[in-house]
């Protein structure tokens, strides 16, 4: 869409020059055009889905994640929705470097889903789950839901340990 912010999508042919100097210099034209154009559409492939995956990772995320998720995380808790979440991204060759990322993204969606959520939107399902999206979205954006990850996880409390006592 024109004046909408986003990745734009161009499709087209790739083209590999050769130069002169190069060892391909035996390949009989028949040869170099077959490999030229198998190489084109290799590449061609590799970056499509490239593309894609970096183009619809957001709505994937946000449909198939967040709202799919959802009967997950209200029947079995936060940990669950994760182990989901993960299982997802995992099955979309999503990198081990981005699924990092993506935790506390999931973590704050589980927190704002299993909190108090603002009055002023309708109570979530999967039909409203679009506008709590949009809200827990610009508060994680404003870092509501900075949750530590499990390296930077301080724990604090008071441990007691109880035990029978033997008097001799």
């Amino acid at each position: 869409r024109e004046g909408s912010p986003g990745m734009e999508l161009f499709r087209g042919f790739c083209i590999e020059l050769i130069a002169n100097g190069d060892d391909d210099q035996n390949l009989s034209p028949n040869n170099e055009a077959e490999s030229n154009s198998l190489s084109c559409i290799e590449q061609s492939n590799r970056e499509e889905k490239l593309m894609l995956k970096m183009k619809f990772l957001p709505y994937m995320v946000r449909t198939f994640i967040c709202r799919n998720g959802l009967p997950v995380l209200q029947n079995s808790g936060g940990v669950a929705f994760e182990k989901y979440a993960m299982g997802q991204l995992t099955r979309w060759e999503v990198s081990d470097v981005s699924m990092t990322k993506w935790i506390s993204f999931f973590k704050g969606w589980s927190h704002y889903c299993t909190s108090l959520l603002p009055e002023c939107l309708p109570p979530l399902t999967s039909n409203t789950y679009l506008q709590h999206y949009k809200e827990f979205d610009n508060m994680y954006a404003n870092d509501h839901f900075n949750i530590p990850s499990a390296h930077e996880c301080l724990c604090r409390g008071l441990l007691v340990i109880v035990g029978v006592s033997r008097d001799d």
